[in-house]
């Protein structure tokens, strides 16, 4: 299969450079990225479970004696078990599933990387939503990808799942709850079926995989490729000749088993057809 990365402007120095750049979370284009459901009662045993989970992380107290005294410390640990103080804690549910809310994209940009392709199964039709919306109004280009498993663990790829309910993942104050994190996890690969005509594949790794870069003085982060992985190039209708052929010339040099193709109306229908201008 196919992995398609529609670009508005830099596939020139995407292939120069053998590298794609990642997004955050919260650059992405949908709002809704990662906005789960959560539906669950927080009972007295839930919160008494997590203060007692909290109490017995060793990160837990380290970032408590950065903000307290340690009498002020000592005074807090004696009685946060306390029955009054567990119901506090479950009165305050809606806060606290508010709070998760809030803080999901900014607890993802902290720890996730993202590039995200299309599948050679999206319809011709559909081709041309993907042109206008993610490369520049057909003024840009895509790459063709065939990416492999990554044998260290560098990066994985999975299809988006296509959904009219969102994730359920019951936020009960505790972000390390496996429950909860496995649905987080299965919440970044899900979107409304508005967004079927995608047919979206994401790459997800790990800013520490990848190399910092300073882009408009902004600190992003570069996933390299390997150049096999390359196997076809594709101009846009509205695509500058002049930066057709400077990719031809890359490609000749730097990618020998590659074609590269010109986007062209179909002479009848709604539709978009190939044609060759470099042939490997």
């Amino acid at each position: 299969m196919i992995l398609y990365r529609y670009l508005g402007s830099h596939a020139y120095e995407s292939l120069d450079e053998a590298r794609l750049k990642t997004a955050r979370v919260s650059d992405l284009n949908d709002p809704f990225e990662l906005l789960y459901q959560s539906n669950r009662e927080l009972t007295t045993t839930d919160a008494a479970w997590i203060i007692n989970n909290r109490l017995r992380d060793p990160a837990f107290h380290q970032r408590l004696k950065a903000t307290i005294t340690k009498d002020s410390l000592a005074q807090l640990l004696s009685g946060i078990t306390q029955p009054h103080v567990v119901e506090a804690f479950v009165s305050k549910q809606s806060e606290i599933v508010e709070h998760g809310l809030n803080g999901r994209l900014s607890n993802a940009d902290a720890t996730l990387r993202l590039v995200c392709f299309s599948s050679d199964q999206t319809r011709s039709e559909e081709e041309i939503l993907l042109w206008s919306h993610y490369a520049d109004k057909h003024r840009g280009h895509r790459i063709g990808f065939k990416i492999p498993s990554s044998p260290t663990n560098v990066y994985r790829i999975d299809s988006v799942t296509y959904s009219p309910d969102r994730v359920r993942a019951d936020y009960i104050g505790d972000p390390e709850d496996s429950t909860f994190c496995s649905a987080m996890f299965m919440s970044i690969g899900t979107k409304n079926v508005i967004w079927r005509y995608e047919n979206e594949y994401r790459l997800t790794t790990t800013p520490e995989r990848c190399k910092p870069d300073k882009v408009k003085g902004r600190d992003e982060h570069f996933l390299s490729i390997d150049p096999e992985w390359v196997v076809r190039i594709d101009c846009g209708i509205r695509s500058d000749s002049t930066d057709d052929e400077k990719i031809v010339t890359l490609v000749k040099s730097r990618y020998p088993r590659v074609s590269v193709y010109k986007a062209k109306f179909h002479p009848n229908d709604y539709s978009i057809v190939y044609v060759p201008i470099h042939t490997a």
